[in-house]
């Protein structure tokens, strides 16, 4: 029977001129084209048919600038996207002094007061900050500078007959958007890539051979743009150069009259002509038209802009494809190779139209692709390399949006989100784009600093809920949403720059620029862990499983008291700080013994009736199951704190999956899905991370060029569930901690053979190759992995569900954790191999 889906309906009035043309005279059919472009079939993403929405359109970026390209052939939109859009706020804010506030609160809260205690002080807040006292739910919230796409440039085009044999294209190894059609005239080519090497916007236009472009170049405002941004556009043509400009005035704020620019030249390398037409440049006769695009964001006062900066930065620009192609593809294509993936994908379906294999997948009751999750994998990596560089980290819509307006200001959102999209970063052996984010963290840390001493009283510093790339945003709270009540968003934040020490081994990373954030996130503890319970444990109040809430507090709030993730990321900070001093031989201060003590202080996890994980530690606070986010789950992951192999913790194994049980509700939300995937990774659970994933490929959360939606039925773009693939996909096949490596943690029977090479362990090895092949039925195979290590160590090699052999080049004895490991010797440098079977 034949499922009609509403993609397979939407692409039919495009694809059957395609299929008939391809099929009787394309030079470049479907196999051809692709290989032609990219020698991978999965490290590019191919479409038959344009992309009439913003949302399915195909972006190249840097990690500071790109494009976002949709349209029809004949007219192209660019949407110009850059990490320096953001609409001014008048951050960084100012927050009141409210340390006289907390212990009232504290105690009207110890009290069974909770909804009480937090109303007096946010409403203490509130006429601090010179506002009413108002009980909207959102009431006094600040938001972050929102994030924007800057402008549009318009590719309009004249034609000979009928569009026949549309491509479009991503080429992941190249970083190029690449279209392709033929008319009567001929095979045309469009193809555009924001370069590594020189930081520029580059497309080019190829006409067919013998043939030459006649059309209108122009920069337009991106829809939704407000009408208090002044955007002023103009064409100037002189001296041989040709620019498209764009100056933008924001609406002032604070006084200041902040803006951006950016410029466009337009360069016709074999003759024609341009002329200017009001703002546009009108081409004849072309054989081709390369465009070199640049541009900047100021916030101070505009009328100071040092006029022609950006002109002379494209003049100095080569103004040849070709050539500013190469030396960006040798950095791109060098950090992209550095990893691969095999899960034994089906060879027609990598080649398949990626609306043709979304198609498929969504009539297909009983089985996975095996190649669209590769190509996920692949697509993962390419826009996480694009919206990440030495400066940013990937943004809830990475770095593109095709107008104005961006969900959720297009910011980092620090209770889940950007903790998701930078899964897997480290281990992936991108170094360069996780930097990016390292460096958000150090810019924004002066906020963090406020925020400890003005809520809190305290010294040290507290993580931030809100995050925009320039400042951290504290007051994101309201009557309800007692966001800044969570005090283990920073350790969540800080631990990928530990994981960093973990893979490098770079202790001058780890002691200049990790332990300064560990010793003052502890210096805050001190001070704020106040409060003991009968039993002398420490009590985390308030506290805050981040935006959910047990309905039996009222008035009703998300603060509470004792969140498993606020023990769970206190207790991971510590154990990092100490682990830190030990390896640095600090100790001259003895801060570790009190340090040591302040962790054996801490309060144990809970289990509650029902036999689940219990979100909040504290007896009188019940259970909110069904919602988005799954934050006592910081315990599995990122801290691992629970886990199989710790003595003292693998006892909770079952209430965590019960836990998580519980947690399975309908999934609307893509990170509520991805935060118990990874726990179900965590947890060895291959089959339960594999329903997720289905669920995610089936409805509706994949656009045409593979970028994603925050809802199901492609409501909201947003990057949570792409960017994080990989790092999933990873920790599926291999995982490493810093005395393990374990192969196979949670590997789903439909993956039953494949390959995985070039991944980082968090125990500075290379796990250079990964194969492994296993009857799906009764689960019996081998697998076969070559490590090597920066140091000279022994490791405990584990395969979760039994060892019956292992053979190793290097020695190998029994391991105290069981028949299901063993340890083995890596001498430094040296690639060892070891076969399992089992």
């Amino acid at each position: 029977m034949l499922i009609l889906t509403v993609r397979a309906a939407k692409s039919i009035h495009f694809a059957v001129a395609n299929i008939l043309f391809l099929s009787v005279s394309s030079p470049f059919s479907a196999n051809a084209a692709d290989e032609s472009l990219s020698p991978h079939p999965n490290k590019r993403v191919v479409c038959s048919q344009p992309a009439e929405q913003w949302q399915d359109g195909m972006v190249t970026g840097n990690g500071l600038l790109g494009t976002l390209h949709y349209g029809e052939p004949r007219d192209e939109i660019a949407v110009v996207n850059s990490h320096l859009f953001l609409t001014p706020n008048g951050a960084p804010f100012e927050i009141p002094d409210m340390s006289d506030q907390v212990a009232p609160m504290r105690d009207l809260m110890l009290s069974g007061e909770i909804g009480m205690g937090y109303r007096g002080y946010h409403d203490e807040l509130l006429r601090r900050r010179g506002l009413e006292v108002k009980r909207q739910n959102y009431y006094g919230m600040v938001n972050s500078q929102k994030f924007h796409s800057g402008y549009q440039i318009r590719t309009q085009m004249d034609g000979d007959g009928d569009v026949r044999g549309y491509q479009r294209l991503m080429r992941y190894q190249t970083g190029e958007v690449v279209t392709r059609w033929t008319d009567n005239a001929g095979e045309w080519t469009r193809r555009s890539f924001a370069s590594r090497a020189e930081n520029v916007l580059v497309t080019e236009v190829i006409a067919p051979q013998g043939a030459a472009m006649s059309g209108r170049f122009s920069l337009e405002r991106v829809p939704k743009t407000p009408s208090n941004v002044k955007v002023k556009f103009s064409a100037e043509s002189g001296d041989g150069s040709k620019m498209l400009k764009v100056a933008a005035l924001y609406h002032p704020v604070a006084g200041r009259q902040a803006g951006y620019e950016g410029v466009t030249r337009v360069i016709l390398p074999e003759g024609g002509s341009a002329h200017v037409d009001e703002n546009d440049f009108v081409v004849a006769d072309a054989p081709r038209v390369l465009l070199l695009t640049t541009l900047d964001r100021y916030r101070e006062e505009s009328m100071r802009w040092e006029p022609g900066t950006l002109e002379q930065m494209l003049e100095e620009v080569e103004p040849a494809y070709d050539a500013l192609l190469a030396p960006h593809v040798a950095i791109q294509q060098e950090m992209f190779d550095r990893v691969d993936i095999d899960l034994g994908g089906d060879p027609a379906e990598r080649d398949m139209d990626t609306i043709e294999l979304l198609t498929l997948e969504e009539n297909s009751l009983d089985r996975i692709s095996a190649a669209l999750v590769e190509k996920l994998f692949y697509t993962s990596r390419y826009l996480f390399m694009a919206s990440s560089g030495s400066q940013y980290a990937p943004r809830l819509c990475g770095m593109f949006t095709g107008e104005w307006d961006s969900a959720w200001s297009g910011d980092y959102t620090c209770d889940a989100n950007v903790n998701l999209a930078v899964l897997g970063g480290g281990v992936v052996d991108l170094p360069e784009c996780m930097e990016g984010y390292f460096q958000i963290l150090e810019r924004t840390k002066p906020q963090w600093r406020h925020a400890a001493e003005r809520f809190w009283g305290c010294r040290g510093i507290v993580g931030p809920v809100r995050i925009d790339g320039e400042v951290a945003i504290p007051i994101h709270c309201g009557p309800y949403h007692a966001h800044f009540t969570a005090t283990g968003l920073g350790p969540w934040l800080v631990y990928p720059m530990f994981e960093h020490y973990l893979i490098t081994g770079d202790e001058a990373f780890l002691r200049y620029r990790v332990y300064p954030f560990l010793e003052e996130m502890t210096v805050f503890y001190e001070d704020f862990l106040t409060r003991r319970d009968a039993n002398g444990k420490l009590v985390f109040v308030p506290s805050n499983s981040p935006e959910n809430a047990w309905k039996g507090i009222q008035p009703r709030t998300s603060a509470a008291i004792n969140s498993t993730m606020d023990i769970a990321a206190a207790k991971h900070c510590l154990n990092m700080l100490l682990q830190t001093r030990e390896i640095l031989g600090i100790e001259e201060d003895g801060a570790s013994r009190k340090w040591q003590a302040m962790l054996d202080d801490m309060p144990p996890y809970l289990v509650n009736d029902d036999g689940a994980l219990k979100e909040w530690a504290w007896p009188t606070i019940g259970e909110n199951y069904s919602h988005r986010h799954s934050s006592h789950m910081y315990a599995v992951w990122p801290s691992n704190d629970i886990n199989m192999d710790d003595p003292q913790t693998r006892d909770l194994v079952p209430a965590v999956k019960r836990a998580l049980e519980k947690r399975d509700h309908k999934v609307r939300e893509a990170h509520d899905a991805l935060q118990r995937s990874i726990a179900w990774i965590r947890m060895k659970e291959g089959e339960s991370f594999y329903k997720i994933l289905k669920y995610l490929l089936e409805n509706g959360y994949l656009y045409d060029s593979l970028t994603t939606s925050h809802n199901n039925g492609h409501h909201v773009y947003n990057y949570d569930m792409i960017l994080c693939m990989q790092g999933l996909l990873t920790e599926m096949i291999v995982t490493t901690q810093p005395d393990t490596l374990e192969v196979l943690p949670a590997m789903p029977r439909v993956f039953h053979h494949g390959s995985l090479s070039g991944i980082r362990g968090r125990n500075q090895t290379t796990i250079e190759s990964l194969r492994w092949d296993f009857d799906p039925q009764s689960g019996s195979g081998s697998v076969v992995v070559d490590v090597v290590s920066q140091v000279d160590q022994s490791l405990d090699v584990i395969h979760r569900a039994g060892i019956e052999s292992i053979t190793a080049s290097s020695k190998v004895e029994e391991s105290s954790l069981g028949d299901h490991a063993r340890r083995v010797h890596f001498p430094v440098g040296e690639t060892v191999r070891i076969e399992i079977r089992f």
